[in-house]
């Protein structure tokens, strides 16, 4: 009887380790995962956990890869800004009035448009938008029009000409049946329905104070849904909504910023003109990094593939990261 009660005993004890045991792995696989929960959380964000077991990270930037200037006689001359739709670039030569169209590689595929007051020519071509539909935009800052073409360049149509407050267009931004159109002066952020070009409102007025704009040159859409304005003469970039409510200064740490674009971390990329270089910010506005103050002179306009390409128009080229 004694032996059969040890032995009971002995049973049970090893059971009793067998959860403590069961537990202790629980809790330890617990652990695991939170842990790379947190890592995930952060490295999505582009930011560093802060927590000593985990390394800081801090994605790569994009490396140079090429550049293309145009062939011949068809060489760009101060290129303001480019657009990507397909496999296809389209860049305003601006000195050259005209619109450049290259494959992704640099290859010169065609171009369209010439000096000149009719339809279909420029005096200073600068923002380009290609819309859903797959229509060009074309905003010329010293006529104060936005011409409208086919993929193939052929005209179309003006569009918003109609509205007084659209005098020096600059970049442009299509979002959920809207065109925004930064424009330089006044300073302002000009909102059109995207279809029937009617001036719904402006965003911003010129000033240096909040909600404030100088010249105001491009502006692109956070992953937060809100609008970032390249305050040029303020050196400054500032959110708002998209309804147009002033939010914050998102930077004051950018000489002559120009073209900005989002990547996939979160990052913002905004092009330092008189700096020759691309400032890299994280969310909260802070420089973490800067790219191509080897390869850019005069950067202005940028665009992102959506691959982890940055193209970047500059005083003569289109410059390509990757």
């Amino acid at each position: 009887m004694d032996r059969l009660i040890a032995l009971r005993d002995h049973i049970h004890a090893f059971g009793l380790r067998r959860v403590k045991i069961s537990s202790l792995l629980l809790v330890l696989l617990l652990v695991i995962l939170l842990t790379v929960l947190i890592f995930l959380f952060f490295f999505l964000q582009g930011r560093s956990p802060g927590v000593i077991l985990l390394p800081d990270f801090h994605p790569n930037l994009p490396e140079y890869a090429y550049s293309f200037f145009g062939q011949g006689d068809k060489l760009l001359s101060k290129p303001m800004d480019l657009a990507l739709s397909g496999n296809r670039v389209y860049v305003t030569d601006t000195m050259n009035q005209c619109v450049k169209v290259f494959a992704h590689n640099g290859d010169y595929l065609f171009e369209f448009g010439s000096r000149g007051p009719e339809e279909g020519q420029f005096e200073y071509p600068y923002g380009l938008a290609v819309s859903d539909q797959g229509e060009i935009f074309v905003a010329d800052s010293h006529t104060g029009k936005i011409s409208v073409f086919n993929d193939q360049g052929s005209f179309l149509r003006y569009f918003g000409h109609e509205a007084e407050a659209l005098t020096q267009p600059a970049e442009m931004l299509f979002h959920r049946g809207k065109l925004y159109v930064a424009n330089l002066d006044p300073a302002s952020v000009l909102v059109f329905d995207a279809a029937s070009g009617e001036h719904l409102s402006t965003i911003g007025r010129p000033g240096s104070g909040e909600g404030e704009l100088s010249y105001p040159n491009a502006l692109t859409l956070g992953e937060d849904g809100n609008l970032y304005v390249s305050d040029t003469g303020n050196n400054r970039i500032q959110v708002f909504s998209t309804d147009g409510n002033y939010l914050k200064v998102f930077t004051d740490d950018i000489d002559n910023p120009r073209g900005l674009a989002f990547d996939s971390f979160g990052r913002l990329l905004v092009a330092s003109k008189l700096m020759n270089e691309i400032v890299v910010l994280d969310r909260h506005g802070n420089v973490v990094d800067r790219l191509g103050s080897n390869h850019l002179n005069l950067p202005n306009g940028l665009a992102l593939d959506g691959k982890g390409g940055v193209f970047v128009t500059d005083l003569i080229s289109v410059v390509v990261f990757k």
